[in-house]
Parts: C-alpha cells; sequence; structure tokens
C-alpha cells in the first residue's frame, strides 16, 4: 500500500526529472548517470553526422559517419550497418537537434535516439567521460549508482554502490566514475562496496566545485 512518504518520494523524483527539461515539454525520464547508461547500452559509438532528412511522424533520419565503436552488440550492428539514426523534430518529443558537422558520442539501444539517450558532443567531454567510455565505465558496470533522491524510498543501507546526486552535481556527473571498493566481495564474487574513484579531476572538482 502507497504510505504518504512514499507517494511524496515519487513526486519529488518525477518534479526533479522534470527540472532537467524545458517547462514546456512533453518528454520527461528520470535522470541516468553517464556510466549507469553506458553499461545499460547496446551500443555506444562516437559519429559524426553527415546529413539530416525529414520524414514520416515529425521524425528525422540522420546519416552518421561512425567514427568510433566502443560498445557494439550484434543486435546493434544489425540496425547500425547502414548508418542511420532516427530522433524526433523537437525536445518535447525527446529529439536531439544533432548539428551537422559535428562529433557526438552517442550511447543507446535502439536507432532511435532521444535527450533520454547519453548523447554529448564530444567536443564539450571531460577527459574523464572520455576515457570512462574508453574502457573505464565498464569497470564498474558491477556497481549500482543510485540517484539520491531514491534515498526517500528506503533508508537503509544499500551494498554494491555510489551515491549520486543528480547531474546538476558536476563532479559525479562529469568527472566520476563508480568503482568496486578493492577486498569487498560477497559469496558469489559481487561488490558488496563501491566507490567514486578518486582521479585527480574528481579531486580538484570536489576541492573547488
Amino acid at each position: 500500500m502507497w504510505t504518504t512518504k512514499s507517494i511524496f518520494a515519487l513526486t519529488l523524483a518525477t518534479v526533479c526529472a522534470l527540472y532537467m527539461i524545458s517547462p514546456t515539454s512533453a518528454c520527461s525520464c528520470m535522470p541516468s548517470h553517464p556510466q549507469e547508461t553506458y553499461c545499460n547500452a547496446d551500443y555506444v559509438i562516437v559519429a559524426r553526422i553527415l546529413s539530416r532528412r525529414a520524414v514520416q511522424n515529425h521524425r528525422f533520419v540522420y546519416k552518421i559517419d561512425i567514427r568510433k565503436e566502443y560498445k557494439m552488440s550484434e543486435k546493434a550492428h544489425h540496425y547500425l550497418k547502414h548508418g542511420r539514426i532516427f530522433s524526433a523534430g523537437n525536445d518535447g518529443m525527446c529529439g536531439i537537434d544533432f548539428k551537422l558537422g559535428e562529433l557526438y558520442l552517442i550511447a543507446g539501444s535502439s536507432p532511435n535516439v532521444g535527450i533520454c539517450n547519453y548523447v554529448k558532443q564530444y567536443s564539450k567531454m571531460t577527459l574523464v567521460e572520455k576515457r570512462g567510455v574508453a574502457g573505464g565505465y565498464k569497470k564498474g558496470c558491477e556497481c549500482k549508482i543510485n540517484y539520491g533522491y531514491n534515498n526517500l524510498f528506503e533508508s537503509r543501507n544499500r551494498i554494491g554502490g555510489c551515491e549520486w546526486k543528480g547531474p546538476w552535481n558536476e563532479c559525479e556527473t562529469d568527472f566520476g566514475v563508480c568503482v568496486p571498493s578493492r577486498g569487498y566481495r560477497d559469496a558469489n564474487n559481487k561488490p558488496t562496496k563501491c566507490h567514486w574513484r578518486r582521479s585527480n579531476p574528481y579531486m580538484a572538482c570536489i576541492r573547488d566545485p
């Protein structure tokens, strides 16, 4: 049965998700850390946007040149083999307005790409993010990144995860990699403790946020 506290928590989490988008937007999704999105994606690529063409239902098809594959399942290889992705025509429909000629990091699980995916201009990625998609994030896929407001749903300490205050927390979002803590494994070899890696960029951000 839903309690007053759980209803409040759900409402607050929804408001936080909506905060991330335009007030007039009809699209919403819960915030997700880049590492979590990487771990759950079928493909993670760096691609240059070559052209754009309007198709049905207010959508665009983008011709892309895949310059780097960091992660590619067999299924993703099949639907990306012609170098095309799709996105809605505006952010109210979760669409992304890709800039022609630009390089993007794109992580997804279908050829349909939107604001709920991990998409970022490659030139705007931090060094930690670039190293993360190149292999750093993979080392932490056993860990769970717990969105901070989820603490409202349960007060007990959760094992095998890192607490993330949300995308507005620059240090954890742009410079954070959640990895298993050495020596903390259960009988099934699952991590029971994880932590944000204390890299130089992360610590510099913590000291001077």
